[in-house]
């Protein structure tokens, strides 16, 4: 039996925006995310998890009918259903790719990139990123919503 996970799906637009601001981590004092609870090596953590997961957006180039679930898992390590061997060779590419963070790592995900709007302001974030508040805002609703199911 798979375990129940809170699952948020993104379609390859919201992902792109969570990608965009996942990055922006970089660019906050990492005193101004301990104060909050992302350690570097969270800031690390997150950073690689979506840069996986861009990588699997890159090779898919299905972009209209691609979603990316993102799940809790009780794990210790960000886990995925798709090896990037699977999904080079795979004929048609898949448009489905689920990944499993940890409970704490998920559940601190949406916050600090909120604070990381907030610490850098829309402004200095549209600069960075080129979206604007209101799209930032779907996006994370979007990260931030799910369901209760199995992955």
């Amino acid at each position: 039996m798979k375990p129940m996970v809170h699952a948020a799906t993104l379609n390859a637009w919201q992902f792109e925006v969570i990608f965009q601001l996942t990055y922006q981590l970089t660019e906050v004092r990492e005193a101004s995310l301990a104060e909050r609870g992302c350690s570097q090596e969270d800031t690390q953590a997150l950073l690689a998890a979506v840069w996986e997961m861009r990588a699997f957006v890159d090779r898919t180039r299905t972009e209209d009918t691609l979603t990316i679930t993102v799940g809790v898992s009780e794990q210790t390590d960000v886990q995925r259903d798709h090896s990037p061997a699977s999904v080079r060779h795979s004929t048609p590419p898949p448009t489905e790719l689920s990944t499993l963070l940890p409970r704490r790592l998920a559940l601190l995900w949406p916050p600090i990139l909120r604070f990381t709007v907030d610490a850098l302001g829309e402004a200095e974030i549209f600069y960075r990123t080129g979206y604007r508040g209101v799209e930032i805002d779907e996006a994370l609703r979007a990260l931030e919503q799910g369901d209760e199911s199995t992955l």
